[in-house]
């Protein structure tokens, strides 16, 4: 189980840059793995699908 991360107080000029350096940082991370970051989505996209289709809708009878 993931713990809360504890923030310290910080001034105002810090907190901006921080908060740009991670932007940047994110910014650079999905232009670099766009493409296997598209492919997992699209694959769990898929899975999904998949399992709602052969579902039991504890139903024996066919729909038609």
């Amino acid at each position: 189980m993931n713990k809360p991360i504890t923030l310290p107080n910080l001034d105002d000029e810090t907190v901006v840059k921080i908060s740009d350096f991670l932007y940047e940082l994110l910014d650079a991370f999905e232009s670099h793995y766009c493409y296997q970051i598209l492919r997992h989505q699209r694959n769990l996209r898929t899975q999904r699908m998949q399992e709602s289709l052969f579902e039991d809708g504890g139903e024996d009878e066919l729909p038609f």
